[in-house]
């Protein structure tokens, strides 16, 4: 258990990406948040791709999407997930399990307004403040105590699932 299999929670899953993501930022007006999502889709174990293939474990749809992503995401049976849905993922609030149980999601609801941004995506988008004291530094006990609060939680420490 532990930290490792927190940074491999994605392992051996296969992304392909829609739309632009306005909360993660970065990249051009086209592409807004891919590099960036994908880079950390990469650091959780997981893979991106630009096209379908039957290793395809989820569409990730963010503003605007290409609808045809979306018929062709469900003729494949591939699941599509937006921010949301990854950022409960990664923070440990949803399993791949209870993920498969979800209402599905559907293009229009990607669509311009309609989009409901995800928020809060901070703790897994490496937003969170670098604590000021570094890893192995003694801390004195009133930190420590600290450190456990949910609220203090780093990018690189996202709770294990609860069973």
């Amino acid at each position: 258990g532990g930290a490792v299999d927190d940074e491999n929670i994605l392992k051996g899953k296969t992304f392909v990406m829609t739309g632009i993501f306005l909360e993660v930022g970065g990249g051009d007006e086209n592409s807004i948040g891919v590099e960036n999502l994908k880079s950390m889709i990469e650091s959780f174990g997981g893979k991106v791709t630009t096209r379908f293939s039957k290793n395809t474990s989820f569409l990730l749809a963010g503003n605007n999407p290409v609808a045809k992503r979306f018929t062709d995401a469900r003729a494949k049976s591939i699941e599509i997930i937006n921010l949301v849905r990854l950022n409960g993922l990664l923070k440990g609030q949803l399993t791949f399990d209870r993920l498969g149980k979800l209402e599905a999601l559907d293009s229009e609801e990607f669509m311009g307004d309609a989009y409901q941004p995800a928020t809060n995506t901070s703790v897994a988008f490496g937003e969170a403040k670098p604590a000021a004291a570094k890893k192995g530094a003694k801390k004195p006990a009133a930190a420590k105590k600290e450190a456990k609060k949910p609220a203090a939680v780093n990018a690189d420490e996202i709770p294990p699932l609860e069973s």
